[in-house]
């Protein structure tokens, strides 16, 4: 599907109808981390879950999995990458101070 969803980002700027699309993807993708991770992210307040969620929505969208051509690396590499962040995300979640970030 990776090919699909990159001519799909092209298609974006044109149409309103690849952009609804592409937005209905991120809804889904944020829906599953939801239902995923919902007993890590239960504790939080609700803008914090909702940090997080995106925060791994984005680790994890299919931008991210074009490893081997833009990055070099390899599939494991990805996941592993993956593991690491989003267990930071989940350990630091709800820690920051209130605020913008400097």
């Amino acid at each position: 599907l990776h090919p699909l969803a990159l001519l799909q980002r092209r298609q974006a700027a044109e149409s309103d109808h690849a952009a609804a699309m592409i937005d209905a993807s991120r809804n889904l993708l944020a829906a599953q981390v939801r239902s995923y991770f919902g007993r890590e992210l239960e504790h939080l307040d609700p803008d914090e879950r909702d940090d997080a969620v995106v925060t791994i929505a984005v680790l994890t969208s299919i931008e991210s999995w074009h490893h081997d051509r833009s990055y070099g690396r390899s599939a494991a590499d990805t996941r592993r990458a993956w593991i690491s962040a989003i267990s930071s995300v989940i350990a630091g979640a709800g820690s920051h101070p209130e605020g913008d970030p400097p």
